[in-house]
């Protein structure tokens, strides 16, 4: 429902409402932020304390919108995740990663990737390589890989939608 989400034109709003929250904004990286250049936060609670939250007024009522939409969801998974309205469904978020995106226009020479540290949270319209090293990226960005894009990967409409388990995990490394 987008509660956990917050955007660049209301990161200051929401910081003025609850300055003590500071520490569990992080950077969120989707695919359109990142081909685009754009910021998008978001609250990041994995490791927040509940004596914490409890001083959190407005982060808490945004767990409690959290809390409401999934149980009312018609998605069972979501439902499960009711318990824990203040964790996003993946909380995958590795030391560093090479970020995918998973989908990017066909017109580019290369798909662009790129490295982040922990404090990126990757978004799930991104696929990361965790831990990856200036080898992997190298062979990500060689022009062999981008071949192999071209003529494995699928489409969304014409664009290149990158897939790990059709592009990544079947390319000879």
């Amino acid at each position: 429902g987008g509660n956990l989400i917050i955007s660049d034109e209301e990161i200051q709003e929401f910081l003025n409402k609850e300055p003590n929250a500071k520490k569990f904004i992080k950077p969120l990286i989707s695919a359109k932020e990142f081909l685009s250049g754009e910021n998008r936060w978001c609250l990041w609670l994995v490791d927040a304390k509940p004596e914490e939250l409890k001083e959190l007024p407005f982060v808490l009522q945004r767990i409690k919108k959290v809390k409401e939409m999934r149980e009312s969801s018609i998605d069972e998974g979501a439902r499960k995740l009711a318990s824990k309205p203040f964790q996003f469904r993946d909380i995958k978020n590795p030391d560093s990663y090479i970020l995918i995106p998973s989908t990017t226009s066909e017109n580019r020479k290369y798909i662009p990737f790129s490295f982040f540290k922990k404090d990126n949270i990757p978004h799930n319209s991104c696929h990361i390589l965790p831990n990856g090293e200036l080898y992997h990226f190298g062979i990500l960005m060689s022009t062999m890989h981008m071949a192999w894009v071209k003529t494995t990967c699928g489409r969304l409409k014409s664009d290149f939608r990158y897939s790990k388990d059709i592009v990544y995990n079947n390319y000879p490394w």
